[in-house]
């Protein structure tokens, strides 16, 4: 019963079947899951473009060193999640 509903005892039960018998979400994360490793791996690539010109005028408040660590977690956690692009 592909794509279909059917009615067991009262009990209504959605089949949505597609590629090998796998679900849409048992299909769909692998290119979910690949597309966010490539944008997380040029995420990585540009991201030290943004935080070059706060180390060039300097860290000398909060406000522009806070932005700095988010933008070096933001950075770190691009690169951990992107690694595996290409390999």
């Amino acid at each position: 019963m592909s794509d279909s509903q059917s009615t067991r005892g009262g009990e209504q039960s959605t089949d949505h079947r597609t590629i090998d018998g796998q679900n849409d979400l048992e299909w769909s994360l692998p290119t979910i899951r690949e597309r966010l490793r490539v944008a997380s791996f040029w995420v990585a690539i540009v991201l030290p473009i943004l935080y070059l010109p706060l180390l060039v005028i300097g860290l000398s408040n909060g406000l522009r060193t806070g932005v700095f660590l988010v933008l070096l977690g933001a950075h770190l956690l691009a690169l951990y999640v992107g690694h595996a692009h290409n390999r």
